[in-house]
């Protein structure tokens, strides 16, 4: 998923973000900006990113 996300920002350099609308999968009323929803789909996944770097380095956490 990471690997699609790159490519569809790469595809995008010099684009305007702004103009393109889409619907948003959390309610039919939402509508985005393409750019916002990209942005929001980086956050998102950064969040998890660090959520398993947090899990990974608390005590307990199985060593190989």
């Amino acid at each position: 998923q990471q690997g699609a996300i790159d490519g569809l920002l790469v595809r995008a350099t010099g684009r305007d973000l702004r103009a393109p609308k889409i619907a948003s999968p959390l309610s039919r009323f939402l509508t985005l900006r393409l750019g916002e929803a990209l942005e929001m789909l980086v956050a998102h996944e950064e969040r998890h990113l660090a959520q398993a770097t947090r899990v990974r380095t608390a005590a307990g956490f199985p060593r190989a």
